[in-house]
């Protein structure tokens, strides 16, 4: 007797506003309107909590994404080995040779990982869209070799780009955070910045090319690595010749004799 009489008022209130939203169709379109606005909240971190709403949405979101708006299209990648990913098609056949026997004699004597990538055109840091997919896709292709280490690796970036209508530097080096702590008293934190700045010069690149620019900065980077101690860019002759040298890395303790700290 009691539930049926607490239940006769909701009932009642129901019913009443029932019929205050048949009466006014503005009243229907602004509940529908709230409804969809509580649900979307749900599901995008706003103060509602939903949870089958916002299940709804999530698989609706996936199909979005199956549907090929939510993903890029990746470029195809060649076998698993190459060191140097000139996907642009900046640097001639001869250059991308000797740069992978640099490296491969640099992988060979010391613990460093180099690496070359050049994106191809819609790809790159500038394009959104992409990048992020495309920054995955070879950090999987790296990853599948054996000798890969990505707390020793650099990895130098080469994109064509502009700024303020201006050719802008298209070098830039990353270098695992890891790896700078342990160079810093034998390669200066700012001695690849330094380089790409060389190499990549406006006036630089338009004179040599955006491929020589790349393979110049790419080698002297390697020879630095190979000589063990490097405060600055080495000049072009001797970086070509320490990068394919057979000589590894100094010592830590050499480096810091010749560094003049101990």
């Amino acid at each position: 007797m009691g539930p049926s009489r607490r239940a006769e008022p909701a009932a009642g209130w129901f019913r009443a506003a029932f019929r205050r939203l048949v009466g006014r169709p503005q009243r229907v379109i602004g509940a529908i309107v709230a409804i969809v606005w509580i649900c979307t909240g749900a599901c995008y971190g706003l103060p509602f909590s939903i949870p089958r709403a916002c299940r709804r949405a999530s698989v609706f979101s996936l199909v979005l994404t199956s549907g090929g708006q939510a993903q890029a299209v990746l470029p195809q990648l060649p076998p698993s080995g190459s060191r140097v990913l000139d996907l642009g098609g900046l640097l001639p056949a001869s250059l991308e040779q000797d740069l992978e026997k640099a490296i491969e004699s640099l992988e060979r004597d010391t613990p460093y990982r180099f690496r070359l990538v050049c994106p191809p055109p819609g790809y790159g840091p500038q394009d959104r869209a992409t990048w992020s997919d495309f920054v995955k896709h070879v950090g999987q292709y790296f990853a599948q070799e054996a000798q890969w280490d990505p707390a020793n690796a650099v990895v130098l970036l080469v994109s064509p780009r502009t700024s303020a209508g201006r050719t802008a530097n298209p070098l830039n080096f990353s270098v695992a955070t890891k790896l700078t702590q342990r160079l810093q008293y034998r390669i200066a934190s700012d001695t690849f910045t330094k380089i790409s700045n060389k190499y990549g010069d406006r006036d630089f690149v338009m004179q040599t090319g955006e491929g020589e620019a790349a393979a110049l900065a790419a080698f002297n980077a390697i020879a630095c690595l190979r000589k063990g101690v490097c405060m600055q860019p080495l000049p072009d002759d001797e970086a070509r010749s320490v990068a394919f040298g057979s000589k590894a890395a100094v010592s830590t303790a050499d480096a810091l004799e010749a560094a003049g700290i101990r």
